[in-house]
Order: C-alpha cells, then sequence, then structure tokens
C-alpha cells in the first residue's frame, strides 16, 4: 500500500506541473545547423574539452558542453 501511495503522489506532482508546448523539428535543427556552421567556420580545429586521448580529439575536437 505504501507503494501505490508513493506512486499516486508521484503522478499527482506530475500531473500538476505545467504543460509546455512540444518544439517543432524546425525550432530543433536551425539552431542546430547553425552551431555547426559556426563549428566549422571556427580558424581552430580544438572546440571542447581536452579528452586527453589524441585520436579521440582529432575525431571529436574535445568534448562538448552537455556531452561528457
Amino acid at each position: 500500500m505504501k507503494i501505490l501511495a508513493e506512486t499516486e503522489a508521484l503522478f499527482a506532482r506530475l500531473a500538476a506541473k505545467p504543460k509546455t508546448q512540444a518544439e517543432t523539428l524546425r525550432d530543433l535543427i536551425v539552431p542546430t545547423l547553425d552551431k555547426m556552421q559556426e563549428e566549422r567556420d571556427r580558424k581552430s580545429e580544438f572546440i571542447g574539452i581536452p579528452t586527453g586521448i589524441p585520436d579521440l580529439e582529432v575525431s571529436l575536437g574535445g568534448i562538448r558542453p552537455g556531452e561528457l
């Protein structure tokens, strides 16, 4: 019964959260493509945080924020 009560409380909290509108594909793709073009146009090959693994850094250009 305790598990059921906790589950019901969790669902109640989730239902009370404000609902947000889903993003369209265009909302997601345009900023991503802009960022990719910006990274391509940079003079430096290295973009992110160094990994210390040369082959990985050549492939990725380092680890970017949110990728770790």
